[in-house]
């Protein structure tokens, strides 16, 4: 049973199912970061500015990011961490930097990606990762409910519970055992989107 994944309750569930989790959910983040990349260049276009300049300052100079509500700056934290861990951008060398007068349009841009990243990208994303796991959970339901004696019989009434069950699961398997090379990528996603 080298194949289980261990805990101090005994064992849980198989690595390759956790696996198969963390590489669907790693496909997720590749989509969404592609849509933040998209949103940045978008509304970069419409202010005339260079997308891969705006794209670089979200990504890695927050200290240059405008005064904005809390909640966006989580939201673009969040933008700010797909696009670090799972987009593909062009060498920075190709990055037109715009004069300092423009540098009040990109404030305008990135609140503007703030409050979509808020609105929009926080949600999807929720709503994607526990549909993935409400998926797996059903698939992996006969592992899931032995490890829980005396659980509800009723699969329609259980199915929340062992949704979580595999949520916790999958989030101490990605934190502890993942050899998953996006695995801290995707920790600090999660820790954004529910910490």
């Amino acid at each position: 049973m080298a194949d289980l994944h261990q805990d101090t309750a005994g064992p849980t569930l198989p690595q390759g199912s956790l696996a198969s989790v963390g590489r669907a959910l790693q496909n997720i983040f590749e989509r969404y970061s592609g849509s933040a990349v998209r949103r940045v260049v978008g509304v970069s276009d419409e202010y005339g500015i260079d997308g891969l300049y705006v794209a670089f300052i979200v990504m890695r100079e927050r200290t240059a990011w405008p005064v904005m509500r809390s909640e966006d700056r989580q939201a673009l934290e969040l933008a700010s961490r797909l696009m670090s861990g799972f987009a593909m951008l062009p060498s920075s060398t190709y990055m037109q930097v715009p004069p300092a007068e423009v540098e009040v349009l990109v404030d305008r841009i990135m609140t503007s990606v703030a409050q979509w990243a808020r609105q929009r990208l926080s949600a999807d994303l929720k709503r994607e990762y526990m549909a993935l796991l409400e998926e797996y959970a059903e698939r992996l339901r006969p592992l899931l409910e032995a490890q829980r004696p005396g659980a509800v019989a009723d699969p329609l009434a259980d199915r929340p519970a062992i949704t979580i069950a595999l949520m916790e699961a999958f989030e101490q398997w990605l934190a502890a055992d993942s050899t998953l090379p996006a695995r801290r990528h995707m920790l600090a996603i999660l820790e954004g989107l529910f910490g």
